[in-house]
Order: structure tokens, then sequence, then C-alpha cells
């Protein structure tokens, strides 16, 4: 948003230099689109995942996730770190409600407790929430633990 005003305010300039206001429009165009792009592609991944469908309690903060990790990670060149932060930061706020909103203090324990293990069949044995958090949690662990070999 400021990268759009200072472009507008530069095009008042009497003694702008029309070069490098195009360049700025330029880049700021292609980093527009970087963003785009990156956000479709979590977007498939969050529809994949099923949460916002299995879990219909669990804030559905997708895009809020993604624009906070632009806040601090803006350079487009980081969009593989934009994308992990992204899918780490909607698994924390989906398990935040599951304990926030749904477990009671049992299931939480054991939940905990199969997350501590990162033990996929414990979690099997909680109640269909909690399973069905686990079951995506501990799959991008393994997707991010392979992608970072």
């Amino acid at each position: 948003l400021h990268t759009r005003w200072f472009i507008e305010a530069c095009e008042r300039e009497a003694k702008m230099n029309p070069v490098l206001l195009e360049l700025a429009k330029l880049d700021f165009n292609r980093v527009q689109i970087i963003y785009q792009r990156e956000l479709k592609e979590v977007s498939r991944w969050w529809s994949n995942l099923g949460l916002a469908q299995n879990l219909p309690f669990s804030r559905d903060r997708l895009v809020e996730n993604y624009f906070w990790t632009v806040g601090w990670v803006f350079e487009p060149q980081f969009g593989r770190c934009r994308e992990l932060h992204t899918k780490a930061n909607c698994l924390i706020t989906t398990i935040d409600d599951v304990y926030d909103v749904y477990g009671t203090m049992d299931e939480l324990k054991l939940f905990t407790d199969a997350v501590d293990r990162t033990s996929f069949k414990e979690a099997m044995c909680l109640n269909l929430s909690s399973a069905a958090c686990m079951r995506p949690v501990y799959r991008s662990m393994q997707l991010v633990s392979i992608s970072s070999d």
C-alpha cells in the first residue's frame, strides 16, 4: 500500500524522473504477480487439507496469515519462506482453535502428547476433530522435512 502511495505521489511531482517512475510501476506489478501466485498456491494447499470443512469451528484465516507474513518477509525472492510461514500459521491457528473451542482437558492432553511425540498412531485414538487436525499437521511436518533436505 505504501508503494502505491509513493508512486502516486511521484506522479504529481514536477521534477520526477519518468524512467524511474516506470521502473517503480513495473517492479510493483511484478511483485504483486508474485504475491498472487503464492497466495494461489497456499490456497490450493489449504483447500486440499480440508481443515476448514472437517473442523467447522476453526477459523479460516489463510489470507490473513499470508498478509501477516508478507508484512515482515516482503522481499520477492523469499517466497518459500512466506509459503512455509503461512502454512505454519494456518496450522497453528487451527490447533489453537482445537484447544480453545473444542477439546476437553483429557482430549487435549492426549493431543498434546501425540504432537510432542509426532505420533500419528496415537492421534488416531483421539476424537474425530483432534484426529482430523493431527492428520494434516503430521503430513505438513513430513512435507516440510522432506523439502528442507
